[in-house]
């Protein structure tokens, strides 16, 4: 197999291999402890943990949403995952609007694509771009692994071949 065909391999491993967590993202410094998440729209967010989980804010209540709060069963206080916390906050939103319809509540959000950081000055920036650039940094550290490995497996196939 030729080494172009190798790296094209590796970059393939590393995309399916695992799934990249928040928790991935803080520990790299693409993402910081403290950084307030925003999803869609919608009037709530969500703060980032050092353990990298997403700790809901679901204060301040609209005042046009009816009360009791259709759909605070969906409101927990931590999150693993970007969607989980996403389909959370649609669902409120939602059960907010089958009060006046009869919708359906059953739903899921791509948090990572949903959900972005604030980064000051009103500028925003999605997961799912901070994710993008994990990615892409930790297939650029396999490739250069790789290349070491392929450099030592050259020096010993060279040695093997002067009869070392």
């Amino acid at each position: 197999m030729g080494r172009k065909a190798n790296k094209e391999r590796q970059k393939q491993k590393t995309a399916v291999a695992g799934k990249t967590s928040l928790l991935d993202l803080v520990s790299a410094g693409l993402l910081q402890a403290g950084a307030v998440v925003v999803c869609n729209s919608w009037p709530f967010s969500a703060v980032v943990s050092a353990s990298g989980r997403l700790d809901a804010r679901w204060t301040p209540v609209p005042s046009d949403f009816a009360q009791p709060l259709a759909g605070a069963e969906f409101m927990r206080a931590e999150f693993d995952t970007p969607s989980a916390w996403a389909t959370a906050v649609c669902r409120v939103m939602r059960a907010q609007q089958a009060r006046a319809s009869s919708g359906e509540s059953r739903v899921a959000v791509n948090g990572w694509t949903a959900c972005r950081v604030r980064a000051g000055e009103g500028a925003e920036v999605s997961l799912d771009t901070l994710r993008r650039a994990f990615t892409a940094r930790q297939a650029a550290e396999s490739d250069e692994s790789a290349s070491a490995v392929d450099g030592l497996a050259q020096q010993v196939a060279q040695g093997l071949a002067l009869g070392c």
